[in-house]
């Protein structure tokens, strides 16, 4: 596979992953495609080709989640909080790591 990106889609549609063929069921919202073809392209062949933007998205999802809760109550559940605060752990990790792979 040529390269991967992240692309905004407004509306769910199934599909199949671009990599391993596998049965997807694509939410609205930002998802993993491919450069090429656009075809989206599932969380482990992702995972295993640019695991920094598998992070990337799954931190936009849990900001996504905090920013709903918040808007129904004064201040978020401290699950929710630790979610976000995990995934941004997680993308910055993955960004360290891919710079220490590059240098």
């Amino acid at each position: 596979m040529a390269g991967l990106t992240i692309r905004v889609v407004s509306e769910k549609a199934d599909g199949v992953c671009a990599e391993c063929g596998r049965k997807l069921a694509c939410a609205a919202g930002p998802r993993l495609v491919a450069e090429t073809s656009a075809a989206p392209v599932c969380r482990d062949c992702g995972r295993r080709d640019a695991p920094s933007l598998v992070a990337l998205l799954d931190l936009a999802r849990a900001a996504q989640r905090v920013s709903r809760i918040h808007g129904s109550t004064l201040v978020p559940p401290i699950g929710a909080l630790l979610d976000l605060a995990r995934a941004a752990e997680d993308y910055t990790l993955s960004i360290r790591d891919r710079r220490r792979r590059v240098a």
